[in-house]
């Protein structure tokens, strides 16, 4: 006889796993409120598997089993006797919600979805493209002057965790200013996001620059490439695929002249042949 699902209450979770459903030697339950320790075993039961715990400090948790199968393979499933799941950025997770947990008021809010704007930020020291999403609440234009909340990994928190719902859901209710979004795409997370001094730097230089330039201009052109061949670190070029977002003509003009300028001081005075000083003849 297979053990009953898992079930909830307001005291503990009783974890259930049919053994017919994974010919497992071994089960253990993997919660993701603490990712530094071991998985609790779980206690082969007639049919399969059960774990009871208290309930832990929250109203909600998201869980694994994980399993040492016959041949030493291991593998993280889902419950199969629980129909609650959720997507994260690791695949899908199983979901225990206990008898106080409410879904937060924002999810199912009549809110506009506002309108975005997508950048591409190249760095040379970054070695990949740094892609940008930059949304903006609706009932504001282009070139408004708004707050910006730059969040790192922005893509995912925005598919997983509705990011952008949320800020214009705080927005239609007066709790938090209107206010631009700005997505960072992940690229090499591992060294972008490890005090990266040339992440840093291209935030700074380059992407930030680049969103005002986004968000500053409503006209029907497309943002044309803006090259820094003898810039400082880091040299860059940055485009814009959206067409509301273009560079001013004025300010081109005003950058290509005073560069021009430059260049034609540096090369005349290059050309300038050195001066020497004849020696005085002594009477």
């Amino acid at each position: 006889m297979e053990p009953a699902g898992t079930v909830a209450n307001s005291d503990g979770v009783v974890f259930r796993l049919p053994g017919a459903e994974h010919a497992a030697t071994e089960a253990r339950l993997w919660l993701d409120l603490e990712h530094h320790v071991d998985p609790a075993p779980m206690r082969r039961v007639d049919g399969g598997w059960e774990l009871a715990i208290t309930r832990p400090p929250v109203r909600r948790v998201e869980y694994l089993y994980a399993l040492t199968l016959a041949d030493g393979s291991e593998a993280m499933v889902c419950d199969p006797t629980n129909p609650k799941r959720v997507m994260t950025a690791f695949g899908e997770h199983s979901v225990v919600e206990f008898p106080d947990y409410r879904p937060p008021a924002w999810l199912a809010a009549d809110i506009e979805p506002g309108r975005t704007t997508s950048l591409v930020v190249r760095a040379l020291d970054l070695r990949r493209p740094l892609t940008i999403t930059v949304w903006s609440p609706d009932g504001c234009h282009d070139g408004a002057r708004l707050p910006l909340l730059l969040v790192h990994d922005g893509p995912e928190f925005d598919r997983l965790a509705s990011f952008t719902r949320f800020s214009a859901a705080m927005i239609a209710t007066g709790r938090l200013p209107a206010h631009r979004v700005a997505l960072l795409g992940p690229g090499d997370r591992n060294r972008w996001y490890a005090a990266s001094p040339s992440y840093a730097r291209a935030l700074n230089r380059l992407a930030l620059p680049a969103i005002r330039g986004a968000a500053a201009q409503a006209s029907g052109r497309s943002l044309p490439c803006m090259r820094r061949s003898r810039s400082r670190t880091p040299r860059a070029r940055c485009s814009c695929s959206r067409a509301a977002s273009s560079v001013p003509t004025s300010t081109r003009r005003s950058v290509r002249s005073r560069a021009s300028m430059r260049y034609r001081n540096s090369s005349r005075a290059s050309r300038q042949p050195t001066r020497r000083h004849r020696p005085c003849a002594l009477a």
